[in-house]
């Protein structure tokens, strides 16, 4: 079955209504978002079921076993069938060649996006969005975190597995729900970006880079869908946006929203933060509002971009009315998303970290933040490019990105949803193009390579970092183990 271009944005796929809804089927369930929005959805009530295209596995698994949540792998049309659910919500990476979407779209199931649907569970909430192309994890789980211990009772929709909570959503029937909002596409029926549903009455704008190749051709079309994001907002709402980033300021600067700047390097703005050393495996800062001290901060992620995801939610927070001596306390205590600069473990003098870096801006900065943090050790980036399309577009940044590391270590690319553009680039030329710029940089084709060369050159006092998207990350889990055995013989 074929879906013409001319059909998209018809009343079938869209203007859902949950009124006479009570059966929930989602195509792709085992998704972070989509397991988390199926979650949202039972704890609203809905009969929800699903089906995925193989195993399955935690978080989002625990997700869906936590709330008894039925599914089935592989795809197959007995399944959805079987189910005979009102309302179809098919995940991203999703189109009209699989069985279960055929199925829905002949039987005129009608469909959404889980944008669309956690959108519809959400309306009535005070909608609190963080946007931009790095931090937008890190911001939403500490705006959550802060709302929470201030006892404001936050719903929140994450796209990471967040430590402090144990997961990456809950729902409030009312209050202010925290919502990580991507500007990637909702689906292959809806080519919004997925933020577009979620309308925002507070919106944290981080910063804007290039990043989704296969998605935006230009940066004057990626900065055209933040100013849409912007203009579509009610006229009462409030916008907290970061001052050093010159494409924010772009989307911003015919905006009548109320505007509040953050920055890092501007005493001028309404929010400026001001780094003061790194102690105790800490980073300390102060925060001035309105040019006056507020307090001195401790936080357990290092790197000026996670004082600037600090310094939003707090800026976020103080909105709320929470108190200082309470946000302090939380930040000292912060454990963050999972695979942000998440130290795995210290084993024989060698610490390892686990991080979710994969555009080059991220790369730098997480690996200019493990050097400041710990100046004496000599440090590892252990690097996995992520899709064709963004290592193509990217090589010339990505050379840059490795300065900080004394060693650095690259793997086979990571295709993603990319397999059939293999042909763009190869690893050989990324290495090739690193090499240019760095003295001591090492191709690994996989994972177990990876580790056995690490095995051969540690030593006592260093520190590795692993950036990984794929399942390469495991090699982090994997080198804390196999040290850990090595130091028992």
């Amino acid at each position: 079955m074929d879906l013409a271009s001319n059909t998209i944005g018809c009343n079938f796929f869209f203007m859902i209504q949950l009124k006479n809804t009570k059966k929930i089927y989602f195509i792709g369930i085992g998704g972070i978002g989509m397991s988390a929005v199926a979650g949202i959805s039972a704890e609203r009530g809905f009969s929800v079921s699903g089906s995925d295209s193989n195993k399955i596995y935690p978080p989002a698994k625990t997700v869906l076993d936590e709330k008894k949540i039925k599914y089935k792998v592989p795809y197959n049309t007995k399944n959805i069938e079987r189910s005979k659910p009102d309302l179809v919500v098919v995940g991203g990476g999703e189109t009209n060649e699989n069985p279960e979407v055929a199925y829905a779209l002949e039987q005129k199931i009608p469909l959404t996006s889980f944008p669309e649907l956690l959108s519809l569970l959400v309306k009535k909430n005070t909608r609190i969005v963080v946007c931009g192309t790095h931090g937008k994890t890190t911001t939403s789980a500490l705006i959550a975190l802060l709302l929470q211990r201030c006892g404001k009772n936050p719903g929140y929709f994450i796209g990471g597995l967040v430590q402090d909570f144990a997961s990456n959503f809950h729902y409030e029937e009312s209050g202010p729900f925290v919502i990580e909002g991507d500007e990637y596409y909702s689906s292959f029926f809806d080519r919004d970006p997925k933020f577009f549903h979620y309308r925002p009455e507070i919106l944290v704008l981080n910063n804007i880079e290039m990043d989704h190749f296969d998605f935006f051709s230009t940066k004057n079309e990626l900065i055209s869908v933040f100013k849409k994001l912007v203009v579509g907002m009610n006229a009462n709402a409030q916008i907290f946006a970061n001052a050093d980033d010159e494409n924010v300021k772009r989307v911003l600067e015919d905006c009548k929203r109320d505007v509040i700047w953050l920055s890092s390097r501007s005493q001028e703005a309404d929010w400026y933060a001001k780094f003061v050393e790194y102690k105790d495996d800490r980073m300390y800062f102060q925060v001035f509002h309105n040019g006056t001290l507020a307090n001195t901060f401790g936080f357990t992620k290092p790197g000026e971009h996670y004082m600037k995801n600090a310094l939003a939610a707090l800026a976020v927070g103080h909105s709320f009315e929470c108190d200082f001596s309470v946000m302090k306390e939380t930040l000292n205590g912060f454990l963050g998303p999972k695979r942000r600069f998440e130290l795995i473990g210290e084993v024989a003098g060698i610490k390892i970290i686990d991080d979710y870096a994969h555009h080059p801006t991220a790369v730098y900065f997480t690996l200019d933040a493990a050097k400041k943090l710990y100046p004496a050790s000599r440090l590892w980036a252990v690097y996995e490019p992520h899709t064709y399309t963004r290592t193509k577009h990217t090589l010339s940044a990505l050379t840059r990105s490795f300065a900080a590391a004394d060693q650095v270590v690259i793997s086979d690319i990571y295709p993603a949803r990319e397999h059939h553009l293999s042909g763009l680039i190869s690893s050989e030329k990324v290495v090739e193009a690193v090499q240019n710029k760095h003295p001591s940089v090492h191709h690994v084709s996989h994972k177990k390579k990876a580790l056995t060369y690490l095995m051969e050159h540690l030593r006592p006092n260093d520190v590795v970092v692993v950036m990984a998207v794929g399942s390469f990350n495991e090699l982090a889990y994997d080198l804390r183990d196999a040290l850990r055995i090595q130091k028992k013989k």
